[in-house]
C-alpha cells in the first residue's frame, strides 16, 4: 500500500486502505508512512463518501496519535476550493476525533463556527447538527449563537429544531423546577418555529407537544389533556413508522432502541392524565426523570464516536426527585408491612425536604392549581 501511496490517496479505495491500516496499526513496520498516506488522503481525496469512510475507519480503530489527522482535516475544512460537502465531512471528522480525545476539541469547535459560509440544504442541515453537538458535548456558546444566526436565514427549520434540542437539554439542568419549566417553554418556542417553517417536521411537532406538556407539569403539576396525549402518541407512532432520519451521518443518529424510551415516557404521562388535575409530585417526578432518559438516549453518546463522551445532561435535580418518586410509588403499592411503609415514607419525606421540598411535604402531595400557591412539593 505504501508503495502505491500516491495513487491510493486519490482513489475510491482510499477508505478501504485506511480501514486496513488502522485495523493493524500496532503491527505496521512504518506507522509514520501510513500516517502520511492517510493525512494526504484526508486533505486531497475528492470523493465525499470515500472521505467519510476513511474518517469512520479512523474513529473505529484510532491510532495512538491523532495529531496528523486532525491537522489534515482542519486544512480540508478551510479549503474553500474543495466541495462544500467534503468540507462538512472534514468538520464532522474533527468533531468525531475530538470525542475520542478532548485535546482536539478546540480545533473541532473552531471549524464548526467558521463553516457558516457553506451552501445547500444537506450541508446546512449537517452544520446545524454539528453546532448542536458542539454545545451538547463541549458547552460551546459560540455554537449556540451560530444556530440562532442560521435560524434567521434559509435553514430556519433545521436550525430552530437543533436550537430547541439544545434548550431541552439546558432545561433539564435547571436548579429548580420553575427553572426547568422556563427552559422547556423556551424549547417549545424553538420547536414551534421549526414546525411552522416546514410542513413535514413531525419531529418538531413531537418535541413541541412534549416540551409544552412537561413545562406545565413541572411548574403547576398540571398533566396534559387526553387530547394532547392522543396527538403526542399518534405523532410518535407515525414518525417512527414513516419518517426517515434527517440529513446526517450514521454515527450522529441514535441507535434504534433509543426510540423505546418514548414508550415509557408516554405511558407514565398517560397515567398522570388518568388522575386528571390530582396529579401528584410522584407522577411529575417520574415523568420528568423519563424525559431525561429519553434525551440522553436520543442525544447522548453517538454510535462509533466514543464510549468516553460525556452524557448530554447531568440533570441531578430531576433525576434525584424522579428516583424518590419511583420509590415512593412502589412503597405505596401495598407490598410492604404498614410500619415498614410508614418508615420508608418518613425517610423519603426527609430526603425530599433536604433537597428543597417544604418541610413535612410528601412527594405525593397533590399539586396546586394556581402557579402562585406555596403548597407545591417542588423547590421554587
Amino acid at each position: 500500500m505504501l508503495a502505491q501511496a500516491e495513487a491510493l490517496v486519490h482513489s475510491r479505495m482510499f477508505g478501504d486502505v485506511v480501514a486496513a491500516l488502522a485495523a493493524d496499526w500496532a503491527d505496521l513496520d512504518d506507522p509514520d508512512g501510513a500516517s502520511a498516506l492517510i493525512a494526504d488522503g484526508l486533505k486531497g481525496n475528492p470523493d465525499r463518501l470515500v472521505l467519510a469512510h476513511a474518517i469512520g475507519a479512523l474513529a473505529e480503530n484510532p491510532p495512538p496519535d491523532l495529531r496528523r489527522f486532525v491537522q489534515a482535516l482542519e486544512v480540508r475544512s478551510r479549503d474553500t476550493s474543495s466541495d462544500p460537502l467534503a468540507r462538512i465531512e472534514a468538520v464532522a471528522g474533527l468533531m468525531r476525533l475530538a470525542l475520542l480525545d478532548s485535546r482536539w476539541a478546540r480545533f473541532a469547535l473552531a471549524s464548526v463556527v467558521m463553516l457558516e459560509d457553506v451552501e445547500g440544504p444537506w450541508a446546512n442541515a449537517m452544520l446545524c447538527r454539528l453546532a448542536a453537538l458542539a454545545y451538547e458535548q463541549f458547552h460551546d456558546s459560540e455554537a449556540v449563537q451560530l444556530l440562532e444566526k442560521l435560524a434567521s436565514g434559509e435553514g430556519v427549520s433545521e436550525a430552530a429544531f437543533q436550537r430547541g434540542m439544545v434548550s431541552f437539554g439546558q432545561a433539564l439542568e435547571g436548579a429548580t423546577f420553575n427553572a426547568v419549566a422556563d427552559g422547556l417553554h423556551e424549547a417549545a418556542r424553538w420547536f414551534q418555529t421549526s414546525e411552522e417553517a416546514a410542513e413535514d417536521r413531525r419531529d418538531a411537532r413531537l418535541y413541541r407537544l412534549l416540551t409544552d406538556a412537561l413545562s406545565s407539569l413541572a411548574r403547576h403539576g398540571e398533566p396534559p389533556t387526553a387530547a394532547v396525549m392522543e396527538e403526542l402518541r399518534t405523532t410518535a407512532v407515525v414518525r417512527a413508522l414513516w419518517d426517515r432520519p434527517r440529513p446526517g451521518a450514521k454515527w450522529l443518529q441514535p441507535p434504534p432502541e433509543a426510540e423505546l424510551d418514548w414508550i415509557l415516557l408516554i405511558e407514565n404521562m398517560t397515567s398522570a392524565v388518568s388522575r386528571g388535575r390530582s396529579c401528584t409530585g410522584t407522577d411529575a417526578a417520574v415523568v420528568l426523570a423519563d424525559a431525561v432518559r429519553l434525551y440522553r438516549s436520543i442525544r447522548g453518546v453517538m454510535r462509533g464516536a466514543s464510549s468516553a463522551a460525556k452524557p448530554s445532561v447531568q440533570a441531578g435535580l430531576v433525576l434525584v426527585h424522579g428516583m424518590l418518586g419511583a420509590v415512593e410509588r412502589w412503597a405505596s403499592g401495598g407490598g410492604l408491612p404498614t410500619d415498614a411503609a410508614a418508615m420508608l415514607q418518613t425517610n423519603i419525606t426527609t430526603i425530599a425536604s433536604s433537597l428543597g421540598a417544604p418541610p413535612g411535604k410528601s412527594l405525593r402531595t397533590t399539586w396546586p392549581g394556581p402557579a402562585t400557591s406555596k403548597a407545591s412539593c417542588w423547590p421554587v
